[in-house]
This record gives structure tokens, sequence and C-alpha cells, in this order.
């Protein structure tokens, strides 16, 4: 059996259930005072973060804003040059064009030919003369350039004109029939320039129909070919 337990014994089992006690809330105290200190730094821990996020990021946003600028600033610069170079370029070829740009250029030009011509004539009066009164145009055309060729046989030389624009030319062929009208000028006759290109091809198809017995003197060409009247193929053939 064991002994009895004395007064002594229950004031110490006393004295250890209330130090246990104090104990226990002691570190439930110190428990509370660690998460409130933990929380405490986490929220700080937490803000720091943001801040240094919030930080990067405006940086980052200042960085690329100085490197697109940059950027944008260079191209500028580069496309500031290569249109420089364009510019240039395309006024180089503009001024090749202007001193390359032909004399009576056939777009803009006609022939006159069988226009009676003088010693010590002036071409471009004569060429008026003949657009005032045997082509009767109104208003009158701009003249660049007037030029007697010299006569190939017994008849006046041919004269090339060359008018500022296309619809000029076309305006003053489109009355050319008014020339045989005009007893002064019922004997010149007025077409549109050809350029060497086109002459060679004509003077070809010209050749080949002079050596087609049989259907050669059925054409003739005036730009294109045209077929002739039964009566003008009799004649051609008679005159060949």
């Amino acid at each position: 059996m064991s002994a009895p337990r004395t007064r002594s014994d229950k004031v110490s089992d006393i004295n250890l259930q209330e130090e246990f006690k104090a104990i226990r809330e002691g570190m439930a105290s110190m428990q509370a005072a660690l998460e409130l200190q933990l929380d405490k730094k986490v929220d700080t821990l937490r803000d720091t973060m943001m801040k240094l996020a919030h930080d990067n990021m405006e940086s980052m946003k200042k960085q690329m804003e100085k490197i697109t600028k940059e950027i944008r600033e260079s191209l500028d610069v580069e496309v500031g040059v290569l249109s420089a170079r364009m510019d240039a370029i395309e006024l180089k070829i503009e001024k090749n064009k202007t001193s390359k740009k032909l004399r009576f250029d056939p777009d803009v030009s006609i022939i006159v030919s069988g226009l009676s011509s003088v010693n010590n004539e002036d071409a471009t009066e004569k060429v008026r003369e003949l657009l005032a009164a045997g082509l009767r145009c109104d208003p009158m055309p701009e003249l660049v350039a007037v030029e007697r060729l010299r006569p190939r046989g017994p008849g006046p030389g041919i004269i090339k004109v060359e008018f500022r624009t296309v619809e000029e030319k076309v305006a003053a062929l489109r009355l050319k029939h008014l020339l045989r009208e005009n007893r002064s000028f019922e004997r010149v006759y007025i077409r549109s320039a050809k350029s060497h290109a086109d002459r060679l091809i004509e003077l070809n198809f010209r050749t080949l129909l002079r050596e087609l017995p049989t259907v050669g003197k059925d054409f003739y060409i005036t730009g294109r070919m045209m077929k002739r009247s039964p009566v003008d193929a009799d004649a051609y053939s008679k005159n060949k």
C-alpha cells in the first residue's frame, strides 16, 4: 500500500498546477505575440515586394519608353536620309528625261508636205499661215518647234511641226480635209509624225506589197494597211 499523502504534498501539487497553468498561459501569450509579429512581418514583406514590383514596373516602363524613343528617332533619321536620296534620284531621272527629250516627239508632231518654199523664208510663219488660213484653227495652237528639211526631189522639202500638247496635234489633223477647200493649200498634205521604228515598219510593208504580184496592188499604207478601190488598183498597176 502507498503511503498516505501529506499536507505538504498537496500544497506542492497545487503549486505545480499553477506553475503549469502559468507556463501554458505564457506560451499562449507568446504564440499570440509571435503570430502578431509574423503577420506584421508578412504585411511588411508584402508591401515591400509590391513597392519593389511597382518601382520595377515604372523603371521598366521608363526604360522601354526611352528605347522606343531612340528607335523612333533613329528610324526618322534613316527615313529622312532615304527620302533625300530618293528625291535626288528622281531629280536626276527627271533631268535625264528632260535632256533626252526627243525633238519633234511623234506624239505631238505632224509632217507638212507640199507647202511652197522661198529663199530666206520664215518656216514658222508659213506654218502659222497654214494653220490659220488652211486649217482654220481656233484657237491657234502653240508651236514648240518648226523645221523645214532639205528637199529630196524637185518639190519643196517637208516641214516638221511640234505642238505643245497631243490635243493640239489631234485638233489640227482633224481639220486637214479643209485644205482641199483652199486653192492656196489644195496640194498641201499633213500627217502625223512617226517614230523611226514606225517608219521602218511602214517601209518594210511597202516593200513587201510591191513584191506581191497579185494582191500587192490592192493595198496601200497610211499608218495602217488600206484596200484600194478597183480603179486605183488598176492605175497603180499601170504606173508600176
